[in-house]
């Protein structure tokens, strides 16, 4: 029968505690490698879930400025003999398109609206509205309709789109003088380009996010 033979030495009690307290010490520090892999996880989890959000809201901006109006809009009348190139082709006085109108109260945030096509491609046309109240970005789509003026959107049809915004600024590229901020009230040529720019609060501080979007 086998057995400890009398007089074997055995393990001492601060044998015993000190394999207690390393075995405490490896538990320790696993469950903290593993906690920090979990937190990890969590962050990256966020990131990627914020990144979806702000390219979703990038891609719907981008979606309402491709399908804006252009010569389905009544031409607007400014009461001012319009000024011709050499081709005697009207030259435009407004930086932004005719289906894009921005604005801007005081210190307010911007706000953008934009003339499309409806999104079920009926021929309808509506009204969209883009502003930043606090810190939610809001998308506001008016009734569809083949008949103008459009409808305007209203507030109660407000979307909250993204939220956590710190910033929500457009500025436009004007030929031969470079972006401008909007809105503009002075007579520009028409703008090729538009910069928006986004930004978001996140727990690693203020990200910004930039797309360019050709007119």
């Amino acid at each position: 029968m086998n057995g400890v033979r009398p007089g074997s030495p055995g393990f001492t009690l601060i044998e015993v505690l000190v394999a207690i307290v390393l075995l405490s010490v490896i538990s320790l520090i696993s469950w903290k490698g593993l906690d920090s892999v979990a937190r990890s996880s969590q962050r990256l989890e966020r990131s990627g879930e914020q990144s979806t959000a702000i390219l979703r809201t990038l891609r719907q901006f981008e979606l309402d400025v491709a399908a804006r109006a252009t010569t389905e809009l009544p031409p607007l009348d400014s009461g001012e003999p319009a000024e011709v190139d050499e081709d005697g082709r009207p030259i435009p006085r407004r930086l932004l398109p005719d289906a894009m109108v921005s604005t801007r109260q005081g210190l307010a945030p911007l706000r953008i609206e934009i003339v499309r096509r409806a999104a079920d491609g009926d021929g309808r046309w509506q009204r969209v509205a883009w502003w930043r109240q606090r810190d939610t970005l809001y998308r506001a789509a008016a009734r569809a309709s083949d008949r103008f003026p459009l409808p305007a959107p209203a507030s109660a049809e407000a979307v909250a789109i993204l939220e956590g915004v710190s910033d929500f600024e457009i500025r436009a590229w004007e030929p031969d003088h470079g972006w401008q901020r909007l809105p503009s009230s002075t007579p520009a040529r028409q703008a090729t380009g538009l910069e928006v720019t986004l930004g978001q609060r996140d727990e690693r501080g203020n990200a910004v996010y930039r797309r360019v979007l050709l007119l």
